[in-house]
């Protein structure tokens, strides 16, 4: 889902919160805890797959050896959302209860694309 005119991704759905009143019915304190299961905006599922390739070669000086490297990094160039923003914010609309959460759940980046690099060494 995105975020109003913004472009970005609302990971979390604002209208599925309410926050929790500051007192129950009898006036005492209630939990600030609310009935929200455990970890309710956890992040997206993260796909990284990495590849690492070395090979030694000997030449024809006895002492000089040369290797190569390669190196990718998110090999299939799978996108990966970076982390909702943090904190569901509300406002006060009596003393004893908050209205829905008007902020808060939105992801704004990614994490980095397919990198790759080279790399030659003497080895003497």
């Amino acid at each position: 889902m995105r975020a109003a005119n913004t472009g970005y991704v609302q990971y979390v759905n604002l209208d599925a919160f309410t926050l929790p009143s500051t007192t129950d019915a009898s006036g005492a304190l209630a939990s600030p805890f609310g009935n929200a299961s455990r970890n309710p905006g956890r992040t997206p599922a993260f796909y990284e797959t990495d590849l690492d390739l070395n090979k030694r070669f000997n030449t024809s000086i006895e002492s000089l050896k040369v290797e190569f490297r390669g190196e990718l990094y998110n090999l299939f160039n799978h996108t990966n959302l970076y982390l909702p923003s943090s904190g569901l914010g509300g406002t006060l609309s009596t003393p004893a209860t908050l209205n829905a959460p008007t902020s808060g759940g939105v992801i704004t980046s990614t994490f980095e694309p397919r990198i790759v690099q080279f790399a030659l060494k003497l080895i003497y």
